[in-house]
C-alpha cells in the first residue's frame, strides 16, 4: 500500500462519517470570550444553529464551568502594579515597584476557593530578590506561592468580622535589575468542565432554528448532570415537544425517567441506568433499553436543549456535544459516535 493509502486507512473517524447526520454542536469550539458566543454552529451542514438563551457567560453559566467570575475582582495599587489583562477567568499583572501589595481584592466576602495556574514566577528568578504570591487561609495564616504551577486557592477575609478578600504580591529586585525586565504573572482559573457549556438550571437553554424534518432519528449527547439532587432537575432534548423527549425527569412529582418517541411515552425507566456521560436514543431505545415508538409525524419542529417547556424545568448541566441523525444508527455506529466521543 502506498504512504497515502496508509494514511488514508488511519484517518480518523468523526460523526460526519456516517450518513443522516443533520445537526451537531460541539461547545469546546468556543469561550465565554468569543465574539459569536450565543450561538453554537451546527457542523452537520443542515444550517441548525443553536441559540444561547440566558446565559451569564460566567461561572456556572456559560462555557467551560468557573466556580469564579474575575471580573468581579477588583484591581489593587495601581502605582505599584501594571494590571494588564482581566476576563472572567484570567488575572494578568506585572508588578513594578517594591513592595507588599494589595494586587486584587474582593469585598463583601468572608471567603472564596477556587483552582487557578499560576505562571510568570519561574520566569522571572533571575531578576527578582523576592516574588511570592500570598494570601490569608481560614485558619489564619498566609499561604505563600513562590512558583509556577496549580493552586488551591482557599482565600478568607484578612481581618476578624472583615468583608474583604484579598490576593497579595510581594515584590523586590535584584541590584542592578529592572522593573521593564519581569514577566507578566498570570493566574488563570481552571475550570470545572472544561469543553463544555454549562447549564446553570435556573435559566440557561438552546433553541434551534426549524429541523429537518424526520420520520426517525438517533440521538447522541456527551453531557454530565450536576448539583445535589440530581433527580429534581435533569434533561437534555426535547425535540418539537413529540419527536423526542431524551432523559427529562420531573420536579413534581419527582419520578423515573420518560422517554418520548413520536408522541409514544415510556415511562418509569430507572435513573440507574443513565450513563453519567455520553447518552443515546433512537426512535425505539434508550441505551439499549426497548422503548415505545409512536406514529405522530410533526413538520417545521424547533429543539429545546436544557429546558422542557412545559413544566419550565431547567436542567443543571455540562453539555460538550449533541449529535443528531435522521436515522436510526446501528449498534456498531452508535459504538463508533460513543468512541469518538470518549477520546476527545
Amino acid at each position: 500500500m502506498s504512504r497515502i493509502g496508509v494514511i488514508a486507512s488511519q484517518k480518523r473517524f468523526k460523526p460526519s462519517d456516517l450518513s443522516g447526520l443533520i445537526h451537531w454542536s460541539d461547545f469546546s469550539r468556543k469561550n465565554n470570550q468569543s465574539a459569536d458566543r450565543d450561538r453554537a454552529t451546527d457542523l452537520s451542514g443542515s444550517g441548525t444553529d443553536l441559540a444561547l438563551n440566558g446565559f451569564a457567560f460566567s461561572q456556572m453559566s456559560g462555557y467551560n464551568g468557573y466556580l469564579e467570575n474575575f471580573n468581579t475582582f477588583g484591581n489593587g495599587r495601581p502605582d505599584y502594579i501594571e494590571f494588564l489583562e482581566k476576563t472572567d477567568s484570567l488575572l494578568k499583572y506585572r508588578p513594578y515597584k517594591t513592595g507588599a501589595i494589595n494586587t486584587y481584592q474582593i469585598g463583601g466576602r468572608t471567603s472564596i476557593n477556587f483552582k487557578a495556574r499560576v505562571t510568570g514566577l519561574d520566569a522571572n528568578r533571575d531578576a527578582v530578590l523576592n516574588l511570592v504570591i500570598y494570601y490569608r487561609t481560614p485558619d489564619g495564616d498566609f499561604f505563600n506561592i513562590t512558583e509556577d504551577g496549580t493552586y488551591e486557592f482557599n482565600l478568607s477575609a484578612e481581618a476578624t468580622g472583615g468583608t474583604y478578600c484579598r490576593i497579595n504580591t510581594n515584590f523586590s529586585l535584584k541590584e542592578g535589575h529592572t522593573a521593564d525586565e519581569i514577566t507578566p504573572i498570570t493566574i488563570e482559573q481552571i475550570p470545572e468542565y472544561p469543553g463544555a457549556l454549562v447549564f446553570d438550571g435556573i435559566d440557561d437553554y438552546l433553541l434551534s432554528g426549524i429541523m429537518p424534518d424526520v420520520d426517525d432519528y438517533t440521538i447522541i449527547a456527551k453531557r454530565r448532570y450536576y448539583g445535589s439532587p440530581i433527580e429534581e432537575a435533569f434533561g437534555t432534548v426535547t425535540w418539537g415537544g413529540y419527536i423526542s423527549i431524551f432523559e427529562w425527569g420531573r420536579i413534581s412529582p419527582v419520578r423515573d425517567m420518560r422517554c418520548t418517541s413520536f408522541s409514544s411515552s415510556t415511562t418509569g425507566i430507572s435513573k440507574a441506568v443513565m450513563p453519567e456521560l455520553i447518552s443515546w436514543q433512537t426512535s425505539d431505545r434508550y441505551n439499549g433499553i426497548n422503548i415505545t415508538k409512536g406514529s405522530l409525524q410533526l413538520t417545521n419542529t424547533k429543539l429545546n436543549v436544557g429546558v422542557f417547556t412545559g413544566y419550565s424545568v431547567f436542567s443543571k448541566m455540562a453539555l460538550y456535544d449533541l449529535i443528531i441523525y435522521n436515522r436510526t444508527l446501528s449498534q456498531a455506529e452508535i459504538d463508533k459516535v460513543v468512541k469518538y466521543l470518549k477520546s476527545k
